[in-house]
């Protein structure tokens, strides 16, 4: 087995090397590829833990009036529910494009796993926010695959994943962490998130906790201008 898996390491690492030389590099192609084009409104569903609800998101409006509710109401909202709604407010943008993820994947560092005809994978720790110091406790015990597509570069998928259970603080554990984001074409090319699903378990305080959420992006419609 320890041979079988050298092998391939040798492997991946050739055609990595190959790619590069090539100036073919599919990763680099796809971090650099161009986010700027139209916005599109889009429908969100996002479950988070026991509830679920139903928006529209125009991220061209000014802040606070990017989410018009369809189920539940406003009304019926929590106050931690609304705290999330102005979260997802204040993101409408960055939480949609996948090339948004790009600022968590090394240019230099990353080992290719897999490729085919039309996509390669690859495999990186992840880079944290120099600006927060608790994403960095965070980051450091996440490793990321991110899928790339050759022709047309773009990111197709991001994931990130906790190996072993980890500290981040004194008095917390995360036992588990797994985000996983699928992305899609978008009328123009761009691709953004089709849908992401988080999954986090742990303690604190003594105190067990599991975090659950979900987020399907559809029914894009171009916003003139």
């Amino acid at each position: 087995m320890p041979s079988k898996f050298l092998f391939s390491g040798l492997l991946m690492a050739t055609i990595s090397t190959q790619a590069i030389a090539q100036g073919q590099d599919p990763l680099i192609a796809a971090l650099d590829t161009q986010t700027s084009g139209p916005a599109y409104s889009y429908q969100l569903d996002i479950t988070v833990d026991e509830f679920t609800g139903r928006a529209r998101i125009y991220p061209d409006r000014a802040i606070g009036r990017r989410v018009a509710m369809i189920s539940p109401s406003r009304s019926e909202l929590t106050a931690d529910e609304r705290d999330g709604l102005r979260d997802i407010d204040r993101d409408a943008d960055q939480d949609f494009w996948c090339h948004n993820f790009a600022k968590r994947v090394p240019r230099e560092g990353a080992q290719l796993v897999h490729q085919s005809a039309s996509t390669a994978t690859y495999r990186f720790r992840p880079l944290a926010d120099p600006n927060d110091r608790d994403d960095a406790k965070l980051m450091k015990h996440l490793v990321g695959t991110v899928t790339v597509a050759k022709e047309h570069p773009a990111i197709l998928s991001f994931t990130l994943t906790a190996p072993e259970s980890f500290k981040p603080a004194l008095v917390a554990r995360v036992d588990t962490f797994s985000l996983n984001a699928q992305c899609s074409r978008s009328p123009d090319g761009r691709t953004y998130v089709k849908s992401l699903d988080l999954n986090v378990t742990g303690s604190a305080m003594f105190q067990s906790f599991e975090d659950r959420q979900t987020r399907r992006h559809s029914a894009l419609q171009r916003i003139p201008g």
